[in-house]
């Protein structure tokens, strides 16, 4: 039936992206009283059973296949080699191929099938590299967990020779979980030194990479950074906690990361995703006895970063639980390494539009000298985003920097100095701030009488809870500790101080986040400043 379809009127010659899929359909048990459908008799059960796909006879009528998805096919099925044998001859044309994910359910089953399927799969990319060059998407997430040096050096040194323009190899997406606290992904590569240099060598037309792939090191930079990958846009640098290789601090530094970014001109995205070591971490996953030390991020890093990529529109910093980890006992401490210095070379890229960083030790002058140079760097960006989490002690002191100098300009210089593009600023503090509502309510009636146009607004948002604030039992204190403690209590309940947690400079609301721009259209359209408490 399917065949026929295909034949007729040449429907099969339309086809450009093909997905197959195998399923059983669910049969009715003496057990199962929810199940539907009716047990078929002996004769019809064995004649399905009986029945074998010719996939040739169906694949010779899709000649002009260019990605072929075979999810739907069970990694343990004797199918999935024919398919592969028959697609590579039938579809020369194929670019992309899609291979199914292992089924816990089935595992031991798709294992022994595993060594099969890897040797169809190599004899299908020998026979597209023959007819076309080689695939431009591979996506392997399972492979032989037996023995994976081996399976890793042969996958990587099939790839490598057989698929010599692929772009993407992104197995790890199909497994890829960011939890609360650590990054994990089944699919991982543990091969040798000369393998890994000689695929960084031969596979330079990649559009995209993730380190959860390869272990975090020097050894892995500096092949891949110094092989120049002109089409790589986006590149993801975290830590795979489920993968066999280790985090060792003396292995990478901030010099072999510059020298992967120097690899890589045409990066627009980068995503660091960092994670939080707590003590009971060791015992879950023991190969887990260090974290990747967020210093090595550090100014130099940018430095090298903003010359060597001109091209770079995204940059995320981020740190999975940060919150459980800056707990009370948690003997992981973070400093700060990214000052004014190195914030200076972003404002100087000419194309970075979203900045969100963690742990930021910036100052007021920072954000002010960004405001007035950093725009006119912003010509060909149509709205620009800046978030600085997790300012932590630095906060108070850039929050009243900003808004005080800001508050002292000019109405027409103001406006001769208007911003012209969509731009919102927005820092933040976990534990927050306390300021008095009366200096905030100061800075609203500067901020509407030197921006009357609204080329420059602010809004600040209160925490929902003071834990500062209340007067705690079982603590040690000082007694000027515990009169400052009792006139902010005071002071708190009368509503004289507020503990803001976020500042938010903006010219537009479009250059908002969701959450920000629905509190900002909620309220009147009159000023331009907004005190908000939760």
């Amino acid at each position: 039936m399917i065949q026929n379809n295909l034949q007729k009127d040449n429907k099969g010659f339309a086809v450009e992206d093909l997905r197959i899929a195998i399923t059983s359909e669910k049969r009715a048990r003496w057990w199962d009283l929810d199940a539907q459908g009716q047990t078929p008799p002996p004769d019809q059960a064995g004649t399905e059973l009986s029945q074998w796909v010719e996939w040739r006879k169906i694949l010779q009528w899709c000649p002009n296949v260019r990605r072929l998805d075979l999810t739907g096919v069970p990694l343990h099925h004797l199918a999935l080699g024919d398919l592969l044998d028959a697609a590579s001859t039938c579809c020369s044309h194929v670019e992309a191929l899609i291979l199914p994910k292992k089924d816990q359910l089935y595992a031991d089953a798709a294992e022994g099938n595993m060594d099969f399927v890897f040797a169809k799969l190599c004899s299908a990319l020998e026979r597209w590299r023959e007819a076309s060059g080689g695939l431009r998407q591979l996506t392997v997430p399972s492979r032989s967990e037996f023995d994976r040096e081996a399976t890793s050096d042969a996958f990587l040194s099939a790839v490598l020779k057989l698929c010599p323009k692929l772009e993407y190899l992104d197995g790890w997406k199909r497994s890829y979980h960011e939890g609360t606290r650590l990054v994990a992904s089944d699919e991982s590569f543990c091969v040798s030194r000369q393998v890994w240099k000689a695929f960084c060598n031969s596979c330079v037309a990649l559009r995209e990479f993730s380190w959860v792939v390869v272990p975090f090191s020097n050894e892995f930079f500096l092949p891949f950074g110094q092989t120049t990958k002109p089409l790589l846009t986006r590149l993801q640098l975290t830590y795979n906690t489920r993968a066999p290789f280790r985090i060792r601090r003396n292995e990478y530094s901030t010099g072999g990361l510059n020298v992967l970014i120097a690899g890589c001109p045409a990066l627009e995205h980068l995503d660091v995703v960092l994670h939080r070591l707590q003590p009971c971490d060791t015992l879950i996953y023991p190969q887990i006895d260090e974290m990747i030390d967020p210093n090595v991020f550090n100014d130099d890093f940018f430095l090298a970063l903003t010359t060597h990529c001109p091209e770079l529109h995204s940059l995320r910093i981020r740190e999975l639980g940060s919150l459980s980890a800056s707990r009370k006992g948690s003997s992981v401490s973070t400093v700060n390494t990214v000052t004014d210095r190195g914030l200076a070379a972003l404002w100087r890229s000419p194309k970075l539009s979203h900045i969100d960083i963690q742990d930021v030790r910036c100052s007021a002058d920072a954000i002010l000298d960004f405001l007035k140079t950093g725009i006119s760097n912003c010509r060909t960006i149509t709205i620009r985003s800046i978030q600085f989490q997790e300012l932590g002690a630095h906060f108070g002191d850039v929050v009243q920097g900003v808004l005080s100098k800001l508050s002292k300009g000019s109405n027409q210089s103001q406006e001769d100095n208007a911003i012209k593009i969509p731009l919102s600023i927005s820092l933040s503090s976990r534990r927050g701030y306390v300021f008095e509502r009366s200096w905030l309510s100061e800075m609203q009636a500067a901020f509407q009488k030197i921006y009357r146009k609204g080329q420059l607004r602010f809004a600040v948002f209160g925490l929902k809870k003071d834990k500062d604030t209340g007067l705690r039992s079982g603590t040690s204190r000082s007694v000027e500790q515990e009169v400052i403690a009792k006139i902010l209590a005071r002071a708190w309940i009368k509503g004289d101080v507020l503990r803001i947690g976020r500042l938010v400079l903006y010219t537009c609301v479009s250059a908002l986040d969701k959450r920000v721009r629905k509190v900002v259209e909620n309220r009147s359209n009159h000023a331009n400043s907004w005190i908000v408490t939760q």
